[in-house]
């Protein structure tokens, strides 16, 4: 029988979520089917047109749940092939921030291991379009597309569909849902690198198509489908709307980025993934109903910097003195031959610039320095702690 995993990772809390929205789609499955029979034997007894319309509306009902209810095992096996990698609060605020300037190891499909889990160590408070609460940002998982089946995207180019990646942010709500007894909420995107100025994704508020090149996003309101949703059908984007006039519209582009930035990083040449374990307590069932412990140990990644540089003076070949103290993002450098052409990036992790005794120039720069400390505070020892 399947363990419940005891365990403060958010990685964790996703297999359950995943499991326990599977189980939701079974049971689903299950009342489909039932009206599906009581469907065909109204039909056999008596089989007039309408009688056949319903056995047909059922019919199609029931094997659009079990085409979801595939879709959801397989995206919840991806995640539990996924040993995750941790992210520290300092870096996630810089692949955040930072726009990409090359989408070469996206493209190329240039992964460590396919499927792939960041586990962010603090969560990152943001706000989502269309959503009224700010969410947590707690974890992301990146799949190629050859792992994942596809999803039935509705009103959306052919091109699109031939989509290289599918991500999902994974998020814990601000203000609790009380549709959701784990509080966990999710962002699907749908990524083809080669036609990086369109996305496609649903989050818990919508189901939407973003065309980049034109800002205009295309959007319905899961509030406005519920009917379609239950019935697994598809879903016709009813609105169109300029994306700078959707609040946070640009939100679901920075996302996308962070997701581009986290390969590229994984790949700078400085940069090696190093494999930990830790140690977590499975709960199973017998086939009598009763528990039974057990500790397993499972792996999980974490990145360390080789030969950094982490002065902007390291960087240029230049030092100046500074009145103030400065927090600098992570960023690449790209080393050049002598044609100018781009033979090595490496990443350069965030610091801070300035004398020690001197003021912050602006208060921000205290807390993401903080948030550097904590970082460089990730050992092999690291235990998540429970944010909200």
């Amino acid at each position: 029988m399947g363990a419940t995993i005891s365990s403060p990772w958010f990685y964790d809390r996703v297999i359950a979520h995943e499991a326990e929205l599977v189980r939701g789609i079974e049971r689903a499955a299950t009342a489909a089917e039932q009206r599906d029979n009581q469907a065909r034997v109204a039909f056999q007894h008596d089989p007039t047109g309408a009688n056949f319309i319903a056995h047909e509306e059922q019919r199609g009902c029931r094997g659009r749940i079990l085409v979801a209810l595939t879709r959801r095992r397989e995206h919840g096996s991806s995640i539990r092939r996924a040993a995750p990698v941790l992210v520290g609060p300092a870096t996630l605020e810089s692949l955040l921030t930072v726009q990409p300037d090359t989408y070469d190891a996206f493209i190329d499909g240039r992964l460590p291991f396919n499927p792939l889990f960041f586990e962010f160590a603090e969560p990152y408070t943001i706000s989502l379009p269309l959503q009224d609460h700010d969410v947590h940002l707690h974890g992301l998982h990146l799949t190629s597309f050859d792992e994942m089946t596809k999803r039935p995207w509705t009103t959306v180019p052919d091109a699109i569909r031939k989509r290289t990646y599918f991500i999902t942010l994974y998020y814990e709500y601000g203000v609790r849902n009380p549709n959701r007894a784990d509080n966990i909420g999710e962002l699907g995107l749908g990524f083809n690198p080669s036609m990086r100025g369109r996305l496609v994704g649903e989050s818990d508020a919508m189901c939407f198509y973003l065309n980049l090149e034109q800002s205009l996003l295309h959007y319905t309101l899961t509030a406005e489908i519920k009917t379609e949703i239950a019935r697994g059908e598809e879903r016709p984007l009813q609105h169109t709307a300029s994306l700078h006039d959707v609040p946070n519209g640009g939100r679901l582009q920075q996302l996308a980025n962070l997701s581009v930035n986290l390969v590229n990083y994984i790949n700078a040449h400085n940069v090696t993934m190093t494999q930990h374990h830790r140690t977590v307590q499975l709960t199973r069932r017998t086939d009598r109903g009763k528990k039974r412990h057990t500790v397993a140990s499972q792996p999980y990644y974490l990145v360390t910097i080789r030969d950094a540089l982490t002065t902007e003076a390291a960087e240029s070949g230049q030092t100046r003195e500074l009145a103030w103290r400065i927090f600098v993002r992570g960023h690449y450098r790209r080393l050049r031959d002598d044609n100018g052409s781009i033979y090595l990036v490496t990443w350069v992790r965030p610091h801070l610039k300035g004398p020690t005794d001197a003021p912050w120039r602006e208060q921000r720069y205290q807390v993401l320095a903080d948030k550097l400390l904590r970082e460089q505070e990730l050992s092999e020892s690291y235990t998540p702690t429970k944010h909200i």
